[in-house]
């Protein structure tokens, strides 16, 4: 068996590697190929993911070319449905061989083979409600998010590799308010990078990508796919190999990342926010098999329960909601981009909290909040900044705003 998946993988490389160098921008013809062999099944082949996603393919030839797993499931399809194989192969449209020759074939030459690959889907079409596809879900349309404006928020999406030697990051956050005679109190916050593989730093783009789970669970989401997500940080396309492996890593990051929250000081110190203490994962999920509006996936993003730090938010009404169409900016996702749009968005969030009469957003602020040291750099962000506010007044989240050399005035 061993040597049997070996050669597989290295046909299935094969295979996808030609499909991919030839078809690389034709989604139309994989769609076409796929209804060929599954008679028009919008759920394609059959429950090997990689065999009926052109963008799983691409991803894992990106990540490692391991095609082992697949050749594992192709052969377990094979031995699993071998009746029903035998039924179909006897038909009229398989005399070339017989089914016993069909199935005496090596797995590298039936996996080429178009005619079996048909025969094999037709059988498993059969033999599906036997081997329990049945994780189905339903995606619910998400056009709205609930930014975050707290203090830990503000704060942990821009930590850096500082870790102690056990990999955690600990610091306190003073929530006193300005101009109350109260103290600054302290909730106490921890990340502990030790279990992370990927990298030990969260960054915007994680945030954002936190964000756009929590806006899936909250529409009732509990499993979702990438491409969900993708949709979710403002994209109305499909997410491309580079993108969809983006957000895997920074989902599968931000699972691995322990917390610790506990307000219990803030609550003693009589401030009327509700208990909260949590100690988990950041993204608190597992990755599972199964279909989303009829099309199968082995890696949708089941959560565990909404994510800590957005209900943490939330709570506290520290928040501000905005559209999806917001997030939809005309400048491009870079790390810096997405750290002048974060301060744009919580400044502009705090300014719409009731009470509050600051409407000018400083400059020099903002370049010194993002790491903006550079002439030319400072002057390029100041164009950027009058783009976006032109994209949220279009939006009709902001009124108006002016914009000098120094400041940008806001009318919410």
């Amino acid at each position: 068996m061993k040597d049997e998946v070996k050669d597989l993988s290295e046909t299935i490389l094969s295979v996808a590697c030609d499909f991919i160098g030839e078809h690389s921008e034709d989604d139309a013809y994989f769609i076409d190929r796929l209804k060929d062999y599954s008679g028009e099944q919008e759920e394609g082949l059959f429950h090997v993911p990689e065999l009926i996603s052109k963008d799983a393919l691409e991803h894992a030839i990106l990540e490692a070319f391991d095609f082992k797993r697949i050749a594992e499931q192709f052969i377990q399809a094979v031995h699993e449905c071998r009746p029903e194989l035998l039924e179909i192969l006897a038909g009229p449209e398989y005399a070339a061989h017989t089914p016993e020759e069909w199935l005496s074939m090596s797995y590298s030459d039936l996996y080429r083979d178009d005619d079996f690959m048909k025969a094999l889907a037709s059988a498993v079409a059969q033999k599906r409600p036997a081997l329990g596809f049945g994780n189905r879900h339903t995606a619910k349309t998400a056009d709205r998010l609930v930014y975050p404006l707290d203090k830990i928020n503000s704060k942990v999406w821009g930590l850096l590799e500082s870790a102690d030697k056990d990999g955690q990051i600990s610091f306190d956050v003073l929530t006193g308010k300005r101009g109350k005679a109260q103290k600054d109190v302290l909730v106490m916050f921890s990340i502990n990078f030790e279990e992370c593989k990927i990298s030990k730093k969260l960054t915007q783009y994680d945030k954002r990508v936190y964000v756009a789970c929590d806006a899936l669970y909250k529409a009732g989401n509990e499993y979702c796919t990438p491409s969900q997500i993708y949709r979710m940080l403002g994209n109305n396309s499909s997410p491309s190999i580079r993108e969809r492996k983006r957000i895997n890593d920074s989902i599968t990051k931000m699972g691995d990342a322990k917390i610790f929250v506990d307000n219990a000081r803030e609550r003693a110190a009589g401030y009327n926010y509700p208990d909260f203490v949590y100690d988990g994962k950041l993204l608190p999920f597992e990755r599972v098999t199964g279909y989303v509006n009829n099309v199968y996936s082995d890696s949708l993003i089941h959560f565990f329960r909404r994510p800590p730090l957005g209900q943490y938010a939330e709570d506290r009404k520290q928040v501000t909601t905005i559209s999806r169409a917001l997030l939809e900016s005309p400048i491009s996702k870079t790390e810096k981009n997405l750290a002048i749009e974060d301060y744009l968005i919580d400044r502009i969030g705090h300014m719409k909290r009731p009470g509050r009469t600051e409407r000018k957003i400083l400059l020099r602020t903002l370049y010194d909040s993002c790491g903006i040291s550079e002439k030319k750099d400072r002057q390029r962000t100041r164009e950027k900044v009058k783009i976006l506010l032109e994209h949220y007044k279009n939006c009709k989240w902001i009124k108006d705003f002016t914009l000098d050399g120094t400041a940008a005035q806001i009318t919410v």
